[in-house]
């Protein structure tokens, strides 16, 4: 129930943020229709990524080094219903009511793109990763799953609300447009090696090879698995829009979500 709590309040907080703050900035600075309404969304996405991963960052780097590195140590001590540290407990319970709390908002009031059934997907999948990995004590797998997949959320949506800026008032900021296109070139980066390489090599991995090494007790291995299998061929289908906005970025500077409805539509206008 602690996750649902987290997943109300995070819904109900968006709700003030934007209509206190977050709806007022593009006013402020002047943006133009469509980025005004776009802002919103990202600034909030980024936020509540960067606190989940500064969270899974901590958990792992400071208390739990090993749990990169070592790969039989997310199963040395496995037992069904071992305790879950209080810091580890509430990190998952904070993730768990944050996706809740974005499938409700790409649902009922994000922008439809046209992965969102994809989207709601992944969500949902997400959602139960994190339940079962806590369920059944897989919670160390589960930590490094956060891990690899929040600091690219982070940057993607950090990329996004700085573009917006790329134009106010009418005039346009080379300069704003240079430094998104440096925090997409970082989230690539960080998109191939941790969700395309690290997440099979180490996740997967652990939770195939490594788990039946140290402890033989394969009950809940196979649903998990099915989980984080589904979970990268989604990674690898956003692959194909990554690349492709990488290539309008090399070839025309054309930063934009080609996953959008509206951009699609904006296109065709275009050919017209």
């Amino acid at each position: 129930m602690n996750a649902v709590y987290i997943a109300i309040c995070l819904v109900v907080l968006k709700l003030i943020f934007d209509f206190i703050l977050l709806k007022r900035i593009p006013k402020w600075f002047k943006l133009d229709k469509e980025s005004s309404a776009k802002f919103p969304e990202s600034s909030w996405s980024c936020c509540i990524y960067f606190i989940g991963w500064v969270w899974d960052l901590y958990n792992i780097v400071y208390n739990r080094k090993s749990l990169f590195f070592d790969l039989s140590s997310h199963w040395k001590y496995w037992k069904p219903g071992m305790e879950v540290e209080p810091e580890l407990y509430w990190l998952l319970m904070f993730q768990l009511g944050a996706y809740m709390h974005f499938l409700f908002t790409t649902i009922f009031v994000s922008t439809k793109r046209k992965d969102f059934s994809i989207l709601v997907t992944h969500h949902l999948v997400t959602i139960a990763l994190i339940l079962w990995a806590y369920g059944v004590r897989y919670h160390y797998v589960g930590l490094l799953v956060l891990f690899l997949h929040d600091i690219g959320d982070v940057l993607l949506e950090f990329g996004k609300t700085v573009i917006y800026f790329k134009e106010m008032d009418g005039q346009k900021y080379p300069k704003i447009e240079n430094i998104a296109n440096g925090l997409f070139a970082t989230f690539i980066f960080s998109w191939f090696l941790c969700r395309l390489y690290w997440f099979p090599m180490k996740v997967m991995y652990s939770t195939t090879v490594a788990c039946v090494l140290v402890c033989n007790e394969g009950a809940f291995y196979l649903p998990f698995n099915i989980l984080l299998f589904l979970l990268y061929c989604m990674q690898v289908y956003w692959t194909y829009f990554i690349v492709k906005l990488l290539v309008k970025v090399l070839l025309r500077g054309d930063l934009e979500d080609n996953r959008e409805y509206d951009v699609e539509k904006r296109q065709k206008e275009r050919k017209k």
